[in-house]
């Protein structure tokens, strides 16, 4: 005799986990926190002026030329001559040699000293 088994309520061969899992899982990448502001960039400042008048000569042509000491040595003053200090030399004449520094708006100017004849 043969008695026909009730119907199932659920499928016997599905997992029964697979009900409580959804059926799309969005993960998102934690964020990394945002850096901190960058500090702003110091303000270029001017180094000391330590160049001074060392003297002057005339050449043969008749035209005088003047120098400034740049640390241990004499160079000449030319108009647009970069000195070792970052300075420029913006314009030269009988009384005075005038320096700036490109990066700020700061400028020097050395004066020439005559020299006293005798």
């Amino acid at each position: 005799m043969s008695e026909a088994l009730p119907a199932a309520e659920q499928d016997p061969f599905a997992s029964p986990r697979a009900a409580q899992i959804p059926a799309s899982i969005v993960v998102t990448p934690p964020t990394a926190p945002a850096p901190p502001p960058l500090a702003p960039a110091p303000t270029p400042q001017a180094p000391p002026m330590t160049h001074r008048y060392f003297g002057s000569m005339q050449d043969p042509d008749g035209v005088t030329r003047y120098y400034l000491t740049d640390g241990e040595r004499a160079v000449a003053a030319r108009d647009g001559a970069l000195l070792s200090s970052g300075y420029v030399v913006e314009a030269v004449n009988e009384r005075e040699i005038r320096l700036a520094y490109p990066a700020t708006a700061v400028s020097a100017i050395v004066a020439i000293t005559p020299v006293p004849r005798p």
